[in-house]
């Protein structure tokens, strides 16, 4: 396992999505914590807050940390080695497309079943922030944040995993497939079975 000390300077992305920022004592500690943990590294960090959201409340940063309301995922992604975020379905997927290695703090909603396939499939670590059945975000400290950051930029296993999930999605039929099935079923009024597709019961 190489330090981060020893890899290129990384680019790190760190939101909450536009959602969990809505919740009550979460924005803007959460993201305050993250930043805290993180700014000290030897590595870039770009963070969004939200359309609604005023990057001053995050207080001045160093040259290393820029925050903005918000920038496309879709041209971010590809220019990060990592993201520390919410684990929201849409935002996890965009991660595995972009190859991004993760760390997520599951916080409402799906964001923890996604978390536990997070944890199984090897992508990146997972920050608890639940204790008991609460939610205890006086648990999270800048400390756990850089810990799980280093461990997951550090370990090439968890490059590895995500390398490989990207290969296998990037395989799956495109959309003009998707197309292609949704014109049978309207033309036939028949279910189209997919016979590629390997179930065990």
């Amino acid at each position: 396992m190489s330090s981060l000390a020893e890899t290129a300077r990384p680019t790190i992305y760190a939101t909450l999505g536009t959602e969990v920022s809505k919740e009550p004592g979460i924005y803007p500690d959460v993201l305050q914590k993250i930043i805290a943990g993180i700014r000290d590294l030897p590595a870039n960090l770009i963070v969004t807050v939200g359309r609604e959201k005023d990057p001053a409340d995050l207080g001045l940063q160093p040259p290393n940390v820029h925050v903005e309301r918000y920038i496309s995922q879709s041209l971010l992604l590809p220019l990060c080695d990592l993201a520390v975020m919410h684990g929201g379905s849409n935002s996890l997927l965009q991660t595995i497309d972009a190859g991004l290695l993760v760390v997520v703090l599951p916080l409402i909603a799906d964001q923890y079943f996604n978390a536990h396939v997070t944890q199984s499939l090897g992508l990146g670590e997972v920050v608890q922030s639940w204790q008991a059945g609460r939610l205890e975000l006086g648990q999270l400290t800048p400390g756990g944040f850089r810990a799980a950051v280093e461990r997951v930029l550090g370990d090439p296993l968890y490059r590895q995993n995500v390398a490989r999930l990207q290969a296998e999605m990037h395989a799956l039929p495109g959309l003009e497939h998707a197309v292609e099935l949704v014109e049978q079923v309207a033309l036939s009024h028949e279910p189209v079975i997919n016979t590629d597709l390997e179930t065990s019961l």
